[in-house]
């Protein structure tokens, strides 16, 4: 039998789905392993800080130096919706849309640190004897 590994709704094969996917995971974090952080997120998913930093600035200027024992960094997730209209400014997607939902703890994502890492999948990551995943919950970042 072959299986339609497609991503219509209707071939989609649900037993099939989450495998395909940690199998994305495991190929980024063996390619990417030498990366000093990588970032676990979907397409249509951005980082957000509400300065508008860059990652690396926000990373090693603001998140390391307060938790120096970090593997990882857990994002909370928000929906920015654009049906709400325009509540920024523009040209950026990410500054134009900026009314969104309260921070949300399910579905969250990371950026991990491969090198105090031992194993990741979609949505948790295993640290390395010593470091610990840091669940950003005060910081001014989302997802």
């Amino acid at each position: 039998m072959i299986l339609d590994r497609g991503f219509e709704s209707t071939n989609w094969q649900s037993e099939q789905s989450p495998h395909d996917k940690q199998v994305a995971v495991y190929s980024c974090q063996t390619y990417l392993q030498g990366y000093e952080f990588v970032a676990v997120i979907d397409f249509d998913e951005f980082i957000v800080h509400d300065k508008f930093m860059s990652y690396m600035t926000m990373l090693k200027s603001e998140l390391l130096p307060s938790y120096q024992q970090a593997a990882a960094f857990t994002l909370n997730v928000s929906f920015f919706i654009t049906d709400w209209g325009v509540s920024g400014v523009e040209p950026l997607l990410t500054s134009k849309y900026i009314q969104g939902t309260t921070p949300r703890f399910e579905r969250y994502k990371y950026i991990y640190i491969p090198k105090r890492t031992q194993s990741i999948n979609t949505h948790e990551i295993q640290p390395k004897k010593g470091y610990k995943r840091i669940l950003v919950r005060t910081h001014n970042v989302v997802l």
